[in-house]
């Protein structure tokens, strides 16, 4: 059976917001070789991977080079935390994304360093950067 139950996705307008839901309790799950990445398609060979470092979650932005080698880079307010479940926010600044930017992403568990589990299976999540006016064009009463 699939350890990941549910992902659900939103944001802010400075901000991509993940939950991800799973079998078990994520604090307890992601523990030891266990880690979660939402790799990039669109800004391509970026990603961000939650695991516990120091009995801390941590997430971190990694970029991928031509040789394929991933590297990580500085990402102030990149954030992340499992409890429960499992809750990650990244600036649309580190993604390098401006509003209407169009980005398409996996969210994928993985355990010593192979992929167990990756969500959508066959397409990434399309998600448009929001404008700032964004909430006030959506706003009813």
């Amino acid at each position: 059976q699939p350890l990941i139950t549910l992902l659900l996705f939103g944001f802010e307008t400075d901000r991509l917001l993940l939950r991800v839901d799973f079998r078990r309790r994520a604090g307890d799950l992601l523990v030891g070789t266990a880690e979660v990445c939402v790799s990039f398609m669109t800004p391509a060979d970026m990603r961000v991977c939650v695991k516990a470092v120091g009995g801390r979650m941590a997430a971190m932005l990694e970029t991928r080079d031509a040789t394929g080698l991933w590297t990580r880079v500085p990402a102030p307010g990149l954030l992340a935390e499992a409890r429960e479940i499992l809750e990650i926010s990244i600036p649309f600044a580190l993604l390098g994304a401006g509003p209407g930017t169009r980005l398409g992403c996996f969210v994928s568990l993985h355990l010593n360093g192979a992929e167990l589990e990756r969500y959508p299976g066959h397409q990434p999540l399309t998600i448009v950067v929001p404008s700032p006016e964004f909430e006030a064009y959506n706003w009813t009463a």
